[in-house]
């Protein structure tokens, strides 16, 4: 969920990303996109994770950006910094650390992160460990981590809550598109994917003012996902949103509406130059949100499934729904695969969405 929420003055904000694939070359990406207010940026590093708020000593870099170490960030605005070395790993954990100087104004904030973001006070972005470090798990600023390297497939995983990974382990990066890199990469495949989920989104309407999930999928897609540097595919899983938010705040939507959004994403995705694989979506009779799932609902979710495995229009799909749905009651996940609230799945279901999706994408190459 993206929010412009929280002020940050004199402070180091230390922030937690997790990259797919490794390589000896990287580049943060920082966005205000949906800032109303600018961020003056005192100076940035990165380096190596050693857990927690610890930076593995000797791999601390400085950050630049057209080669200055302060930088303002104005609303709307998104950028890279300068390429700078730095020998990762595949599956490598880094630490991005921004010092946020006084005067700045809202930050541009990601809510839901699955992921603990450390906060001190003053210019701290050399520190190899924080002392007595305030927390969230929310992410501000950071929009991505860009590592060189040649790899088999680029997967950008562009959807909701599901693809961003609620009702997974907090600090454990076992969301799907996290365990799909490690279920290619145990297959001898060097994927990097990256993760375009926000939690809440719907493909064909911004969220309500009382719901947050961002601008809709069809409105963020060129920038979210077609902005993605190196970008070869797209895993798109969106759509239960437009069903259960629009039944709750409106618009209500119909099958046709979403499979005509799904239509302009797989266009507008090849005409880039882009495969699409769709992904059915998946149950969610039982969802703890009251009134999200109708029968209604639930005839809608099976026509646009019916449509994902018929159709010519993408170039492959992944039945989530298939292998998350409880045979026993196929309109439902059953209870080992779902985090508790029938919507969101475990870090075991997130485990078997990847496989299955590994298997698909593995049938590509």
């Amino acid at each position: 969920m993206m929010q412009a929420r929280r002020v940050f003055a004199d402070e180091t904000v230390r922030q937690v990303a997790r990259v797919s694939v490794g390589g000896d070359v990287v580049r943060v990406r920082l966005s205000n996109t949906i800032g109303t207010s600018p961020v003056n940026v005192g100076a940035a590093t990165v380096g190596l994770s050693m857990g927690g708020a610890a930076v593995q000593p000797g791999s601390l870099r400085e950050l630049t950006f057209e080669g200055e170490r302060s930088v303002r960030l104005t609303p709307g605005e998104e950028l890279r910094s300068d390429p700078v070395a730095l020998s990762i790993p595949d599956g490598g954990t880094l630490v991005v650390s921004l010092y946020i100087e006084a005067g700045s104004g809202e930050a541009a904030q990601h809510l839901s992160a699955n992921q603990t973001t450390y906060v001190v006070s003053g210019d701290q972005v050399d520190a190899l460990d924080f002392d007595a470090p305030t927390t969230d798990t929310s992410v501000y600023w950071l929009s991505g981590v860009e590592v060189q390297r040649q790899a088999a497939l680029a997967i950008v995983a562009f959807g909701d809550s599901i693809t961003e990974g609620a009702g997974s382990t907090l600090d454990g990066h076992d969301r799907y598109p996290d365990a799909l890199a490690d279920e290619l990469a145990a297959r001898g495949i060097a994927a990097a994917v990256v993760n375009a989920g926000i939690g809440g989104n719907r493909i064909l309407n911004d969220a309500p003012r009382v719901f947050p999930g961002g601008p809709s999928g069809l409105s963020r897609f060129e920038r979210d996902a077609l902005s993605q540097t190196g970008a070869t595919h797209l895993m798109l899983l969106e759509g239960v949103n437009d069903l259960g938010i629009g039944t709750l705040f409106g618009p209500v939507v119909s099958a046709e509406d979403i499979i005509g959004a799904y239509r302009q994403v797989i266009a507008q995705a090849h005409a880039r130059g882009l495969d699409v694989l769709v992904g059915t979506i998946l149950p969610f009779r039982g969802a703890t949100i009251p009134e999200y799932w109708s029968a209604e609902n639930e005839a809608k979710r099976q026509a646009v499934n019916a449509w994902i495995r018929t159709t010519d229009e993408h170039d492959g799909f992944v039945d989530f729904d298939a292998v998350m749905r409880d045979p026993a009651d196929p309109e439902q996940m059953p209870a080992a695969l779902h985090s508790g609230d029938f919507l969101h799945p475990s870090s075991a279901g997130y485990q078997r969405m990847a496989e299955a999706a590994a298997d698909v994408f593995e049938g590509l190459l």
